[in-house]
């Protein structure tokens, strides 16, 4: 078709023109035989005009379609009767869709034509179809909406008239900064300050040190202050050597009820009840353990046997010790603070380990239906308790089901897919030999990884 014939062409068509290009990469000629026809089926429906650019000559075409092997697309859209263009969203032919004002349906293929597909969305001027087997049938549901809605029109008119309103012509705004920059050799007044920048504010290098500075102030006192205080002592127990009420009271409160008993076969509630019958006896019983020099280590020794009554006199005593020796110890002593035992120390010097508190989980595996969440702490530092855990690759839930880990397994295995379709060669589908070669080689062994096979 000659440019005569397609400006005559264009001039008659009273409802007019639909303009379908999917560029240079993606040639119409490779789709399957099957979607062609869908196309001119589609096409035939249609009242307006289309014009397909379509690199070879396609017999039983609609009266209505006409191929062309090249078409010059700007004069296309810039023809007051182009109504819609159909484009796989490539960067010129959105800009030209603007710069025309012609709303467009999108059939992104690969690279940035899903972003700019999805703007074009975004602003109102467009509507996206994926590209698949079923992409006539979507195109014509596309085609229906766009037409029948005035709003893709009128928004992109908008769009277009922003676009062009400038005080001063692109060509001439483009010769007139050029030829201040050779006057201004360089025009160092308009470069941004940003160039000035020493390398180390550039890199934040000058905030990171500062933020380190501060976490490090910080963790310095906190440490100072960590043990410098006890739970439940107040400065009116300094010179107290004898125990008294409140140390009773709270060293109970750390007894379950139904702990085993001792060799006197008192439960742990019994003998809450018969201390709390007669607080002033058991207190006069707990003073008798403690001798008057105080210096002396063999001074605090608690009674040999340890039913409730001597767990209660053991745990007060050693709440007297942790008040006068904890602001004494460092940070990292081992072996005498509660949940910082040897072990800890052990498993982390012999085996150079250092362990990070945010990024360590724990997770109970039961099959309980109740149960008391356990307090884990590793180096002193609490860690948190979690539903579900990673472990190599494996996701295991508290009732390991197992459920997390499948559904996860299939999310990654269909993104994977997604990525490695779009990747291949522009083609109108996948065939079977591809989608089989990329099930067999990278979803089948992400699906069944850590199964039973």
């Amino acid at each position: 078709m000659v440019l005569q014939d397609l400006q005559k062409l264009m001039d008659n068509a009273k409802d007019g023109v639909i303009y379908f290009s999917m560029g240079s990469n993606l040639k119409s000629k490779d789709m399957p035989a099957a979607m062609k026809r869908e196309f001119l089926e589609i096409f035939g429906q249609l009242k307006q005009t289309v014009i397909w650019k379509f690199e070879e000559a396609l017999p039983d075409a609609p009266k209505n379609v006409h191929m062309m092997t090249w078409a010059p697309q700007q004069s296309i859209l810039a023809h007051p009767n182009c109504v819609l263009f159909v484009t796989h969203g490539g960067l010129l032919s959105s800009t030209e869709t603007v710069h025309f004002g012609v709303p467009i349906i999108g059939i992104p293929v690969f690279g940035d034509q899903f972003v700019n597909v999805g703007r074009a969305v975004n602003k109102g001027i467009a509507v996206k179809v994926d590209l698949s087997y079923d992409t006539p049938k979507e195109l014509k549901l596309a085609i229906q909406e766009v037409l029948s809605n005035p709003s893709y029109r009128e928004t992109v008119k908008y769009l277009s008239l922003v676009y062009h309103d400038r005080p001063v012509p692109p060509s001439k705004e483009l010769v007139h900064w050029v030829e201040h920059a050779i006057k201004t050799r360089g025009a160092p007044h308009l470069r941004s300050r940003a160039l000035m920048t020493p390398w180390y504010q550039k890199m934040y290098l000058d905030l990171a040190a500062l933020v380190l500075i501060v976490l490090f102030s910080l963790s310095q006192k906190v440490n100072r202050r960590r043990y410098s205080t006890i739970r439940n002592f107040g400065r009116s127990t300094q010179g107290r050597p004898t125990f008294y009420g409140a140390k009773i009271r709270n060293a109970l409160k750390k007894f379950h009820p139904r702990k085993a008993p001792g060799i006197d076969g008192f439960t742990t509630d019994i003998g809450q009840a018969a201390i709390f019958r007669d607080v002033g006896l058991f207190l006069a019983m707990a003073n008798k353990c403690l001798e008057e020099d105080f210096t002396r280590p063999k001074s605090y020794r608690p009674i040999g046997v340890l039913p409730v009554l001597g767990k209660t006199v053991e745990s007060m005593m050693v709440g007297r010790l942790q008040w006068h020796l904890m602001p004494k110890l460092q940070a990292k002593q081992y072996g005498f603070i509660l949940q910082c035992g040897t072990s800890h120390a052990l498993l982390g010097s012999q085996n150079k380990l250092r362990f990070a508190p945010s990024k360590t989980n724990s997770i109970v595996l039961t099959k309980k239906l109740k149960y008391d969440d356990p307090v884990v702490h590793i180096n002193c530092e609490q860690i948190s308790l979690v539903d579900e855990i990673c472990l190599l690759g494996l996701t295991i839930d508290k009732k390991l089901t197992f459920i997390p880990h499948v559904a996860k397994a299939c999310k990654k295995a269909a993104n994977i897919y997604k990525g490695l379709a779009r990747a291949v060669k522009a083609t109108w589908g996948l065939s079977q030999e591809v989608v089989r070669t990329i099930y067999i080689t990278v979803i089948e062994s992400v699906i069944l990884y850590a199964s039973c096979i």
